[in-house]
């Protein structure tokens, strides 16, 4: 993977997701998470460096093992893209109507503003907010680091 340099610097963002074929720390007793990463060559064929780091570290009794047999909290959670642009307070109601609709009263749905969520968009969100529907997160400031995005095109109406 290359750096993007376009912002002048010599990393980028890589979100890594952890799967196991069997239960990890089942019995509560502790123990440490490696992450091993590879240049793998990367632009340089002739170089291959390795690294091995903790990324987790686990004391025995750390974990809270009931909340894994738990009934969960909602049946569908969404957690979309950004929201920036002018959004329509029209379509964000369709959209929340149909979805809490399609989803059901065990669904929720997780909003993040990076500018999109004006006065007129708000006060539409805001009964679903109150019903418990709908958690607004103000990510405004992240378009600062190397790892935002937009997924969103500007002026959606």
């Amino acid at each position: 993977m290359l750096p993007d340099w376009g912002y002048g610097h010599v990393y980028t963002v890589v979100v890594v997701n952890c799967t196991f074929s069997e239960a990890v720390n089942s019995e509560n007793s502790g123990g440490k998470l490696f992450l091993e990463a590879s240049t793998s060559g990367a632009g340089d064929k002739n170089l291959n460096i390795t690294d091995r780091f903790e990324v987790l570290n686990e004391s025995p009794g750390d974990i809270n093992m009931s909340l894994l047999v738990q009934s969960l909290k909602y049946d569908y959670l969404y957690c979309g893209s950004s929201l920036y642009g002018g959004l329509s307070p029209q379509r964000v109601r369709e959209w929340i109507a149909y979805h809490v609709r399609l989803f059901g009263k065990r669904s929720h749905f997780v909003i993040h503003d990076a500018g999109g969520v004006h006065e007129e968009v708000l006060e539409v969100l805001k009964p679903w907010m109150e019903l418990g529907y709908v958690t607004l997160q103000d990510i405004k400031e992240q378009e600062r680091f190397d790892g935002y995005y937009h997924n969103q095109s500007h002026g959606c109406k």
